[in-house]
């Protein structure tokens, strides 16, 4: 019961945030010249989220795995989010249920430590992530 609950609550969590997850937009917006590192980590993002889209979940994987490489050693704390997020509804969607748990804790614990990272927040009308 408490395994179902869990994966239910994992699915959730996934599915709130897939919306700003899954993206192949770059995470630097600004107009200034991106570090190397910065350009690789969005194109391992960008090809993982080609392979998420054709099913190709183990690549898509990899793929997500390398952006988060890359995010982490340049202390990218919105990349570092993004790949855990992405990294979680691929093993949610290849039925990993503990892997999913495990990125979804590594990218609660990078929002509570970036001060950066403003908190989610629930509309009490909509119940729509701002």
């Amino acid at each position: 019961m408490i395994n179902s609950q869990l994966y239910i609550l994992l699915l959730l969590c996934v599915s709130i945030l897939s919306s700003c997850a899954i993206s192949s937009q770059p995470l630097n917006n600004s107009n200034e010249k991106r570090p190397e590192k910065f350009i690789m980590a969005d194109d391992f993002l960008d090809k993982g989220v080609a392979q998420y889209n054709q099913f190709h979940y183990e690549q898509a994987g990899v793929f997500f795995m390398k952006a988060l490489y890359f995010y982490r050693s340049i202390d990218a704390p919105k990349g570092i989010i993004t790949a855990c997020i992405n990294l979680a509804k691929t093993s949610l969607s290849m039925g990993d249920i503990d892997k999913a748990e495990k990125f979804i804790k590594s990218a609660k614990k990078v929002v509570l430590h970036s001060p950066e990272i403003r908190p989610l927040k629930w509309t009490p009308l909509s119940r729509q992530l701002l």
